[in-house]
């Protein structure tokens, strides 16, 4: 072999080493388009996979996303023909335009299995946004009575539903699908960003009474985050199909701190975000209840976008309720600048349970009871905007009770002690009708 080929054949061995190298680190890196068909075994991905252009399927299938692995793809579907199981643990990610997990039928197989997070144990980051704007970004029917999500999960478009196959039995309005963040965990982060929609409702025509709900913070959960920031949220409890002359479902839309051991968890409105949240409709039931247990749990409504938008939470004459009788203390509720919270019956239980309106934050609303059984629960309406317009607190024409539970305090119905209502320079309080108190500052 003359010296000359012998350096051609070296020239072309290393040249295939160096095309095999350069193949190997874009695979791993997920530079190539890769729709793949996950369909047997369980699966471990530990490395970056996938381009936002794939089309991937697990069926009849485990995939784990985990120890740092990442996925991206346009589409996912999870269990389309067979049972699958998608995980996403800590450590790791999914970035997805569509993520699909639907393949389930009452009373018979769940097919469609997302895994992320259960009590006490963490999970990774997704980020769903439906690139197009025109479907899904993400769709889960549940067959089971509960979801958690323990991780970061940014919604950045699209809708984003939860919907329920599942029943107890009978046609009930009082059945339950909680959709735990933060479930016997800390710091879990949601937000659902602009052109985003959170929506948990009982599908059309669907034979299913069990109703969709959110609980930021269940067990010893601490630091748990919803926010909505210039996205939208709709909880109405609708009218399962199977029971139609029912009320809506009784279940309540949003729980902050739902036991004694969650703390610090909270609901952030902001940037012109919009809240949607009806329970029965008719004031008797909470629609947003803050602490329900737990303690140090809170909401704040503020801000606007850049179209002038203001946040804001709606809640179709439901209650708006800090604390409960027994239990959950120093829970609060803020309506700051460029924040509205309207049609709710404000009812503040047990102790240390505050409500601040400020800034030019306007709060509508039909009841108002501060301090029902219990002690040291306040009400603080003060300080304009920087265009000047007052904090404001507007009441259905009702009376605000101030240290009890009914309109006539001298009953001893349900009595507090040590409760305030204060009104600020720069705020303002109208269209009450009477105030019955036991202790009034102002």
């Amino acid at each position: 072999m003359t010296t000359q080929l012998k350096k051609l054949l070296v020239s072309l061995s290393l040249a295939r080493l160096g095309l095999t190298i350069l193949l190997s680190l874009v695979i791993s890196n997920g530079l190539l388009a890769q729709s793949t068909n996950w369909v047997g075994g369980t699966n471990l991905l530990n490395t970056a996979y996938g381009l936002s252009s794939d089309s991937d399927v697990v069926d009849g299938a485990t995939l784990i996303v985990t120890n740092g692995g990442s996925l991206t793809a346009g589409l996912v579907n999870v269990g389309p023909t067979n049972r699958a199981t998608l995980t996403l643990l800590t450590n790791a990610a999914i970035t997805v335009q569509q993520l699909l997990a639907t393949n389930v039928i009452i009373g018979g197989v769940t097919n469609s299995i997302l895994n992320f997070g259960a009590s006490g144990t963490g999970s990774g980051t997704l980020i769903t946004s439906n690139g197009t704007g025109s479907s899904y970004a993400f769709k889960l029917l549940l067959a089971s009575n509960a979801w958690t999500f323990n991780g970061n999960w940014a919604m950045n478009g699209g809708t984003n539903l939860f919907s329920n196959a599942a029943t107890n039995g009978g046609a009930s309005q009082n059945n339950s699908t909680p959709i735990y963040v933060g479930n016997g965990f800390n710091n879990a982060q949601v937000s659902v960003n602009t052109n985003a929609v959170l929506w948990l409702a009982v599908p059309t025509n669907s034979m299913a009474t069990n109703i969709p709900s959110l609980i930021i913070g269940y067990g010893n959960a601490t630091n748990n985050v919803v926010t909505i920031n210039n996205g939208t949220v709709i909880i109405t409890n609708n009218i399962p199909f199977s029971a139609p002359t029912l009320k809506p479902g009784q279940n309540i839309p949003i729980t902050l701190g739902s036991s004694v051991g969650s703390f610090g968890n909270q609901l952030l409105v902001t940037n012109g975000a919009r809240v949607f949240l009806a329970c029965r409709r008719d004031a008797g039931v909470q629609g947003l209840y803050v602490g329900s247990a737990g303690s140090g749990n809170s909401v704040i409504v503020a801000g606007t976008n850049a179209a002038g938008q203001k946040a804001m939470i709606n809640m179709f004459t439901e209650r708006l309720q800090t604390c409960n009788n027994v239990a959950g203390t120093n829970n609060w509720v803020r309506v700051d600048q460029g924040g509205v919270i309207s049609n709710a019956t404000i009812m503040m239980y047990n102790n240390f349970g505050y409500l601040y309106i400020t800034n030019g934050g306007q709060f509508y609303a039909g009841g108002i009871t501060i301090g029902r059984i219990g002690f040291n629960s306040g009400l603080v309406v003060g300080g304009a905007d920087s265009a000047g317009n007052k904090a404001l607190l507007y009441s259905a024409a009702n009376t605000m009770v101030i240290g009890g539970g009914s309109v006539s305090v001298t009953s001893g119905t349900n009595p507090g002690t040590n409760c305030f209502a204060r009104v600020e320079a720069g705020g303002l309080i109208t269209n009450v009708t009477s105030i019955n108190s036991n202790l009034l500052s102002s």
